[in-house]
């Protein structure tokens, strides 16, 4: 597996399917940056699981992947709108690992909500 170089040219895109964050490895057109910034449009139902309470998963997600992660909620005076733009910042390896931690979060709060049906 010496196929080092041929790697090098790839991306990672994240956006939001199903129920879900998937990674969709691109070519890279470009130098490679030492950082980058992603938009994830999350429906505004689901963008509360990634801030947790008080901001708690938020805080585990950046602690975790050293990513800065941003919600740009809607002002409260404002419509409530299906989708809510969150950014991840950081290195190329700090924004995969956000949005991997964003989706355990999601898992977490899918099997919550499965198991306060019961």
């Amino acid at each position: 597996g010496g196929a080092k170089g041929g790697a090098e040219k790839t991306d990672s895109k994240w956006s939001y399917e199903g129920d879900r964050l998937v990674k969709e490895v691109v070519e890279r057109k470009g130098p490679k940056k030492n950082v980058k910034e992603i938009q994830l449009r999350i429906p505004t139902r689901r963008v509360g699981s990634i801030i947790g309470k008080g901001g708690v998963n938020i805080k585990i997600i950046e602690g975790r992947s050293r990513a800065q992660v941003k919600v740009f909620k809607a002002p409260a005076d404002a419509a409530p709108t299906e989708d809510t733009l969150v950014t991840v910042k950081g290195s190329p390896e700090s924004v995969d690992i956000a949005c991997e931690t964003i989706n355990k979060v999601f898992e977490q709060a899918k099997a919550h909500r499965a198991a306060m049906k019961k």
